[in-house]
């Protein structure tokens, strides 16, 4: 009998996140990981220019794991995309809302501070729902990982671009 466990990799569970939230959008593809060469590279092509802009300038670009770095690039019909800074809270907002208007697991964007006079915290929302796949986790009884969509939102999407806060939510609670 082989009981030997294979461990999934951190980037590929990166990799994972990003297919299983970024991927949820029919004009955005996920390519597969490419671990040829450092950084790695995490592809992801559009065809809208707008849309693939929009999400590069909200995703995280680079994630490091150990000695391990991790880029995520953006493409338009080829051409790699770099992160454009947002101006004010309300622009970041604009931008979230063209670069998940179409993903399933996006329901809004709003803009709002925490507590009175705090600072505006984009916030975009999604829905409740659990992110799986699998990833050797001895935990659970078929290894996946499980994930609320909005947590796993928070590995994906870059927290300050420009400075300004992005903080994902979930839907409220009926």
């Amino acid at each position: 009998m082989n009981t030997q466990v294979n461990l999934s990799p951190p980037w590929y569970t990166l990799w994972n996140m990003v297919n299983s939230i970024v991927g949820k959008d029919p004009a955005v593809t996920v390519g597969q990981l490419q671990t040829g060469s450092m950084p790695y590279v995490i592809p992801i092509s559009l065809s809208d220019q707008n849309k693939a802009q929009a999400l590069a300038n909200i995703l995280i670009p680079t994630v490091q794991l150990g000695n391990i770095t991790v880029n995520l690039q953006v493409s338009v019909n080829g051409k790699q995309l770099a992160p454009v800074s947002p101006k004010n809270p309300e622009d970041l907002a604009k931008m979230v809302q063209v670069a998940l208007k179409d993903n399933t697991l996006f329901v809004e964007v709003l803009v709002q501070p925490i507590f009175p006079y705090g600072p505006a915290i984009v916030w975009p929302v999604f829905t409740k729902s659990v992110v799986q796949f699998y990833n050797d986790d001895l935990s659970d009884l078929y290894h996946n990982f499980n994930g609320v969509t909005a947590d796993v939102c928070k590995q994906v999407l870059n927290t300050s671009p420009g400075g300004f806060y992005l903080y994902a939510s979930t839907i409220k609670q009926d």
